[in-house]
């Protein structure tokens, strides 16, 4: 293992071409990811120093970003019924195509991780992590009200 993970301090992980914080939680027992001073395992304060740099994944080599297929963009809009997957609203302009888990955690575009949404909704929901589709729309409408 490498020294980082022994001395258990805060540092930067590079999960591909993210860059994250990432410390361990001695309550927990787990390593987590740190937001805005926040452990996201037990939501403790992280106000330690980071230290160092790990490289945990590689950056993808391949050009993965570029949205889905035809067939897949066809079959996505079918099931949304050509609406956002987001706001539930009918789409005025040509859809965005976001991955519903951040490409930046999965480090790929498998087929079933593809939704289609508006540009503002895409711009709120950005790359934050969420468990189900309609907690992205409880999240965006909350959002949009303030």
């Amino acid at each position: 293992m490498k020294k980082d993970r022994w001395n258990k301090k805060p540092h930067y992980a590079l999960y591909g071409s993210s860059i994250l914080v990432r410390t361990y939680c001695n309550d927990c027992k787990l390593w987590t990811i740190v937001l805005d001073k926040i452990k996201q395992c037990c939501d403790d304060v992280c106000d330690e120093e980071i230290c160092s740099t790990e490289r945990l994944s590689e950056p993808s080599r391949e050009k993965t970003r570029g949205g889905p297929r035809l067939p897949i963009k066809k079959k996505v809009l079918e099931e949304q019924s050509n609406r956002c997957a987001y706001c539930d609203r009918p789409f005025i302009s040509r859809p965005i195509w976001d991955h519903f888990i951040p490409f930046s955690y999965l480090q790929g575009s498998p087929h079933d991780n593809w939704v289609a949404c508006c540009s503002r909704c895409n711009g709120i929901k950005s790359n934050l992590m969420f468990e189900s589709v309609e907690a992205v729309r409880i999240y965006i409408l909350t959002k949009k009200e303030n």
